[in-house]
């Protein structure tokens, strides 16, 4: 069982490269780890913001994005 006041990096620290992938939608494949992670923290609509949002490149196979805390409950989400 999840202990809610350990770190999430500390939690999640084995999912350290991807493995094994899991079409989540058509067309898009996330890591196993990312996956199980979406669903556990039950965040897959952040998932679905990212994998519909225009590419930034059509030859690049991979973009990185971050989430980010600006203030409260304000986020930044950016590739």
């Amino acid at each position: 069982m999840k202990n809610y006041m350990q770190s999430a990096n500390d939690y999640y620290r084995h999912f350290i490269q991807p493995k094994d992938f899991v079409e989540f939608y058509s067309g898009f494949f996330l890591s196993e780890g990312l996956f199980k992670i979406s669903i556990e923290e039950n965040c897959s609509w952040l998932l679905q913001i990212i994998c519909f949002q225009s590419k930034t490149s059509e030859t690049e196979l991979f973009e990185f994005w971050t989430l980010q805390r600006k203030e409260g409950l304000e986020y930044v989400l950016q590739c």
